[in-house]
């Protein structure tokens, strides 16, 4: 780790623990994301680093309630004016534990949410990404498009390493909740940067199809990872701006700040560290390691 990170990582740490020194350094909106909430993660859960202990997640969530004002994510869509400290909650992904733990804690403290959901998951069980790797490894890296219809040859041992993405039924409690809304992660769980123009549609249209038969369902889209250049380019956003979607998120890891831009960026949460420091990290470090670099 350089000395600019490590000082940073000290700096924040010692901020976070401050509502009003952290309200001072987050004016704009801070939209938070999380992937599986469970205290039983699958062995790729563990490797990729998307599922988050319930007690983590509460007090993860509880901070964010207590150091900013969340919003209902649908607000995101819209041309009015947010609260100068606004924050989101959002998940990525087809998980179970998104809703059967995730949501359960946050409708106990009345704290709203979206989850983009990639209904090839929700469909046939498969996580393009966790088959990648049980099929040829994390050194694999991200698929793309033409691994979008891949299906494991030993489905029961895949099953065991992916975990469990959650069901139709599950989705259906939750959907017309006043809380909590749907939105789109695409189709298939792969990048977008190398995909041809219609396949990038059908993922939208197929994705779009399904989430019309929720009540909750908003026309928000998330790319998949989420990193701009690196997982999606301006010809993506442009084609699922021509499609309809209303706003779209990235995982570009910063506040946005000033008025809302129609990419909006957004800041995975630590999974194993519920320190306000850390997650306070997360948020700042892009653009505070910057302004280090400029000043230096």
């Amino acid at each position: 780790m350089s000395l600019p990170a490590i000082t940073l990582r000290g700096l924040t740490g010692l901020l976070g623990v401050s509502r009003t020194t952290t309200r001072s350094l987050t004016r704009g909106l801070s939209v938070f994301t999380f992937h599986d909430v469970t205290d039983n993660p699958s062995p790729f859960q563990t490797a990729a680093d998307v599922a988050t202990p319930t007690e983590v997640f509460r007090s993860q969530v509880e901070w964010i309630a207590r150091t900013f004002d969340v919003i209902d994510p649908v607000r995101i869509g819209g041309s009015g004016s947010l609260p100068s400290n606004a924050a989101a909650i959002t998940f990525d992904d087809a998980w179970s534990g998104t809703f059967t733990n995730g949501f359960a804690i946050l409708d106990e403290l009345e704290i709203p949410a979206i989850a983009f959901l990639n209904y090839c998951g929700v469909d046939h069980g498969v996580d393009a990404t966790a088959l990648a790797a049980f099929e040829r490894g994390f050194e694999a890296g991200f698929p793309d498009m033409s691994h979008r219809h891949d299906r494991p040859a030993d489905p029961d041992s895949f099953r065991a390493f992916q975990g469990e993405l959650v069901s139709e039924s599950t989705i259906n409690v939750w959907d017309g909740h006043p809380r909590f809304w749907f939105g789109s992660h695409l189709y298939w769980h792969v990048v977008s940067i190398g995909a041809k123009r219609t396949e990038l549609e059908e993922s939208y249209q197929r994705n779009a199809e399904r989430l019309a038969e929720l009540d909750n369902s908003v026309r928000f889209v998330s790319f998949p990872f989420g990193q701009p250049g690196d997982h999606f380019d301006d010809s993506h956003v442009a084609t699922i701006q021509r499609l309809g979607a209303e706003r779209l998120f990235s995982a570009r890891s910063r506040v946005n700040r000033g008025p809302l831009a129609y990419l909006v960026d957004r800041t995975s949460m630590p999974t194993g560290d519920p320190s306000p420091g850390q997650a306070l990290m997360n948020l700042l470090h892009r653009e505070l390691l910057d302004r280090l670099g400029r000043t230096r």
